[in-house]
């Protein structure tokens, strides 16, 4: 049976919609894969250019099956392209599969035919079998089905648990893979891929232990409760031979990104047998997240001695109230501050810290607390990324949100919401607390003593200047003079920029893009 597969992400990375592949090609069904990698300046404007729609229509014109991957900011684009289908009037179903589809397939079965909720590859599987014996695929555990005039909505299936059985994501890109290249779908050669034949995203395990709640994670918790261990990983080996495979058949990749959300889950042994086997068989650098709760100083080491350069930690506030009672994330400040202290520990390693801002359930005094504590702890070895919050359907956060009116225009708050752009955009719409701690971990970056930072942040929170930081005026020329600044450090950069140690093209590939 021919499929095709769709991913609608800004990246041709797609690591799901690969592993579904993949399981496809070895019960021996034929996959087309297309990642319509188009790029936008805002999630609620259309993407794609009638000649491009066009031609993504003639490949998928001949597919008896059409599978897209999305999560909710890819949710328009997935629409256009369903349209377009419908519009030239194929007779081959659409099937919505992804994060969005799991945790809001109320959302999504007006406009797909079919819905997979959860892991795809064996529901996928067994959709594909059904329908190329011409069967009844309508009670397919995972899959909510239109038929009819109404909604079939199937139980989810139990997860599978030996994940060393699945084989490793699709690249093998020269056998009828597709990427958008300069406004054309074309045969995806790894020129072509961006940075993900560069920097390799390498995924060894599956679900979460814990259920933040800004994170979609709570919700596939509910949903495969009673249905399997949901936290499950590959074996050390088997990511070491994927890993190996990629190595002999892409000499354009040269480093690796560890997507995981739980690889510190392992234990110190599992560690070491990472290490040693990375070390003597891949040798690449590599970046990798963990939570406060599982580092060790032991592991940290291991992760070093093979390779690691950059380790990033969710903080996500500095206000211990915030984080237990609104994140439901369960991690005292003192264990938090401790992390940090293991990770500062090895000063050659990258550190990158994450913290979530413009959150409504949260009050001024917690926000202050938690520039305090990044001009405490931040080092000059690290930086900070700093998140606005949003509510992903799904979300505890977003339930309460829902809840309490918080969601006047749903779409318009979820789907089409953008955090880019100019920096008056952003003060205006995240406030000067928000600034000041991007302002003090910066400048804890730089060097500038702990106490001087505290002061300052004293300074600008007391209640005279913020009475003037709330009138409108004094916000636009606040606004001009971080423009100003912005640009006076930018003309200093460019002129120390011959004197700095060029970054390795890995590095340079690892920065986030915008």
């Amino acid at each position: 049976m021919k499929i095709a597969l769709v991913g609608v992400y800004a990246s041709p990375e797609a690591t799901g919609l690969r592993l579904v592949s993949s399981f496809l090609k070895s019960r021996g069904h034929q996959v087309r894969m297309i990642l319509m990698t188009a790029k936008r300046s805002h999630k609620s404007q259309r993407t794609y250019k009638p000649e491009l729609i066009e031609q993504f229509v003639e490949k998928v014109r001949d597919c008896d099956l059409v599978g897209m991957g999305l999560m909710t900011n890819c949710y328009y684009q997935a629409r256009e392209l369903t349209e377009a289908i419908r519009r030239v009037d194929l007779k081959s179903p659409v099937v919505w599969g992804g994060v969005h589809p799991t945790v809001a397939p109320e959302s999504c079965i007006d406009f797909a035919d079919i819905v997979c909720v959860g892991e795809g590859e064996w529901p996928m599987l067994e959709l594909a079998d059904a329908m190329e014996a011409g069967k009844d695929y309508s009670r397919i555990p995972s899959l909510w089905v239109r038929q009819n005039g109404h909604v079939v909505k199937n139980e989810v299936r139990p997860l599978h648990e030996n994940l060393d059985e699945m084989p490793f994501a699709d690249y093998e890109i020269d056998n009828d893979h597709y990427v958008v290249h300069k406004g054309d779908i074309v045969p995806a050669e790894p020129d072509k891929m961006r940075h993900s034949l560069v920097r390799y995203r390498l995924l060894t395990t599956r679900g979460c232990p814990y259920a933040c709640a800004f994170c979609c994670n709570s919700t596939w918790l509910r949903t495969y409760r009673g249905k399997g261990p949901w936290v499950r990983k590959r074996s050390i080996a088997h990511v070491l031979d994927e890993l190996e495979a990629i190595k002999r058949r892409f000499p354009t990749v040269n480093s690796v990104n560890v997507a995981d959300d739980t690889f510190f889950v392992r234990d110190e042994s599992e560690f070491e047998e990472f290490a040693e086997g990375y070390r003597s068989r891949i040798g690449w650098p590599f970046e990798i997240n963990t939570h406060p709760a599982t580092i060790s100083d032991r592991k940290v080491q291991l992760l070093q001695s093979c390779g690691c350069w950059l380790i990033k930690m969710g903080i996500q506030s500095g206000c211990q109230a915030t984080n237990y009672e609104i994140y439901n994330r369960r991690v005292s400040n003192e264990r938090i501050i401790e992390a940090i202290r293991t990770l500062e520990r090895f000063p050659a390693l990258r550190k990158e810290y994450h913290f979530i801002v413009s959150n409504p359930f949260e009050n001024d005094e917690s926000m202050i607390e938690t520039l305090h504590f990044a001009a405490e702890h931040q080092g000059s070895a690290s930086r900070a990324l700093i998140f606005p919050l949003a509510f992903f359907p799904g979300s505890q956060l977003y339930l309460r949100a829902k809840e309490q009116g918080l969601l006047k225009d749903e779409q318009a708050e979820i789907y089409e919401r953008i955090y880019t752009g100019a920096a008056k955009r952003q003060f205006v719409r995240l406030g000067y607390l928000t600034m000041l701690l991007q302002i003090a971990v910066n400048v804890r970056r730089w060097g500038i003593p702990r106490p001087i930072v505290h002061r300052f942040i004293d300074l600008m929170t007391c209640g005279p200047v913020r009475a003037c930081l709330d009138r409108s005026w004094f916000k636009w020329t606040a606004i001009g003079a971080y423009l100003g600044g912005r640009k006076v450090c930018r003309i200093l950069g460019q002129a120390v920029r011959p004197f700095r140690k060029r970054q390795p093209a890995w590095a340079v590939a690892a920065e986030p893009e915008g």
